[in-house]
């Protein structure tokens, strides 16, 4: 059986979803794309009928934040941006500033911002005692921002 994955694309006020024929699988794309930076693998793994019929893969953010304590820095093709500020209140920000129109395109996910918040951004919301090291100074959010998306349907294996 022919498999194809669709690949998702959008810009300010227009979604683009094309069917990529004959493609490789997932795992296949990711250990192709996995060392470029801020490649991301969100892997339906666990397959059950309802639940996990997904997975998506980008690459090559057109924005990235990165935060640690109140210094934020922004990354894209016009250079580094460094601030200070809340990191909650810039993501709001940003997500605000990229939202798109919600289209019905029968794919969950079709861009946007994909990354993490660790434990310690828990400072923002409320007073807790800091009693750890931080001894692997990993940033405490770290999000790219994806205009281009790779979709696999596990359930209609395209």
């Amino acid at each position: 059986m022919m498999q194809t994955t669709t690949s998702t694309t959008f810009v300010p006020g227009k979604v683009e979803v094309r069917e990529i024929k004959n493609p490789i699988s997932p795992l296949a794309l990711f250990r192709s794309i996995g060392s470029l930076p801020n490649s991301f693998f969100l892997d339906s793994a666990l397959l059950r009928k309802g639940l996990s019929r997904y997975s998506f893969l980008g690459w090559e953010p057109f924005l990235v934040i990165k935060t640690k304590g109140n210094e934020i820095t922004l990354r894209d093709s016009s250079g580094v941006v460094q601030k200070q500020g809340n990191p909650f209140e810039e993501l709001r920000h940003l997500l605000k500033a990229f939202q798109v129109e919600e289209r019905d395109t029968g794919i969950p996910f079709i861009g946007g911002a994909v990354g993490y918040l660790a434990y310690d951004l828990c400072h923002f919301i409320e007073h807790l005692p800091s009693s750890t090291l931080d001894d692997i100074e990993f940033p405490e959010m770290y999000f790219g921002f994806y205009d281009s998306v790779v979709a696999y349907d596990h359930g209609e294996k395209r």
